[in-house]
C-alpha cells in the first residue's frame, strides 16, 4: 500500500470481499506518510476485535532503533521484521508464527 490510509482502506475492503479469508501475515512499516505504522496497527487489532477475527501476525517493519521498534510492539504488532530485510531472519519469524 501507498500510505498508511491506504492499508486501512485495503484492509476494509478485502474483508467486505472475502469475510473468510483474513489475512495470515501482515507487515506493517513504521514510517508511512498520513498515518504512521503503530496507528495502522492499532486499527488492524480493532478491526480484529470489533469482528471477532483470529489476529493476523503482525511484523513491524522498521530502520530505526529500539524506542521505534517499542512503539511497534506496543501498538500491537507481534514481532519486528529489521530493515534491510535479511531473507534468515524472514524465514525465522515466519517458520516462528507457522507461516511457512
Amino acid at each position: 500500500a501507498a500510505s498508511g490510509d491506504d492499508t486501512v482502506e485495503r484492509m476494509e475492503q478485502r474483508f467486505v470481499l472475502d469475510p473468510l479469508g483474513w489475512y495470515r501475515l501482515i507487515i506493517v512499516d513504521y514510517d508511512m506518510p498520513q498515518l504512521s505504522g503503530p496507528a495502522v496497527i492499532e486499527i488492524i487489532r480493532q478491526f480484529e476485535t470489533n469482528r471477532q477475527l483470529t489476529p493476523a501476525v503482525i511484523l513491524g517493519h522498521t530502520a530505526y532503533g529500539d524506542l521505534e521498534q517499542m512503539e511497534l510492539i506496543r501498538s500491537g504488532a507481534d514481532d519486528i521484521l529489521p530493515k534491510p530485510v535479511n531473507k534468515p531472519k524472514l524465514v525465522s519469524l515466519l517458520k516462528k508464527y507457522k507461516i511457512l
